[in-house]
């Protein structure tokens, strides 16, 4: 779970989802840690801009792992925090319209730089080598609220959903289907996987907070500046977020 931290006159914490490229770099979604204003340039006029200049500085990262009951019953909730910095991608840009639809959304993606690296079980994600299809099954995970008022909050949910059109080249977006069930607003900033006989890899970043239309922002897209993230978090130092 991410938990970006604003300024309490904008609005105090937002949370999202997110996804582990690295013990001290997690993946998530641009509009996860960033406000919406109204646009005033003339191409923005009219329009919801949610870019680079309102966002937040820092975030928790709170990792859920599932261990065995000391009553012998289920499995327990164990979570850890950690703190970080935000990097957002230079390029990420968002526009709706009056009724809350997508314009376009570009380079919705933002990296957070934890001070220590995460405490886990298991691997972090690897990015796809390869596009999704039309028509490919891939699986969304995330926490939180299922808009329908019975998700619970730090319970982990995994539901697949099928891409019904390729993702754009000059926006990385990848549009799935409507699911039966409202959407998962808190999934958004959560890993879109494929998963196959190698297992899962990381093809993508839910977006299902923004518009009427769930989709995911391509990680093939924006492989570049990924790999970039993940060699800057491998060479620096530990980061103490404000």
């Amino acid at each position: 779970m991410v938990t970006s931290h604003f300024p309490l006159a904008s609005g105090g914490e937002v949370g999202c989802s997110g996804a582990l490229l690295a013990p001290r770099l997690v993946l998530t979604a641009g509009h996860c840690v960033c406000k919406p204003r109204k646009g005033t340039a003339p191409m923005d006029e009219g329009s919801t801009v949610i870019d680079g200049s309102g966002c937040a500085a820092s975030a928790t990262v709170t990792t859920v792992t599932y261990e065995p009951s000391t009553q012998g019953e289920d499995l327990a909730y164990v979570n850890k925090e950690y703190k970080g910095v935000i990097r957002l991608h230079p390029e990420f840009k968002v526009l709706l319209d009056a009724q809350e639809r997508v314009v376009s959304s570009h380079a919705d993606l933002a990296t957070i730089v934890l001070e220590r690296p995460v405490e886990a079980a298991r691997l972090p994600l690897l990015p796809g080598t390869a596009e999704v299809e039309r028509s490919e099954s891939i699986v969304i995970v995330g926490y939180g609220d299922d808009g329908t008022g019975s998700g619970i909050r730090g319970q982990r949910r995994i539901n697949r959903s099928k891409v019904v059109d390729s993702a754009k080249p000059q926006e990385g977006k990848i549009p799935l289907e409507q699911p039966k069930r409202q959407t998962e607003t808190d999934d958004s900033g959560g890993p879109c996987l494929r998963e196959d006989g190698q297992g899962a890899t990381l093809v993508g970043i839910s977006s299902r907070r923004l518009g009427k239309e769930p989709a995911c922002t391509s990680t093939y897209t924006y492989r570049t500046w990924l790999r970039e993230e993940l060699q800057r978090t491998s060479q620096a130092e530990p980061v103490i977020s404000p």
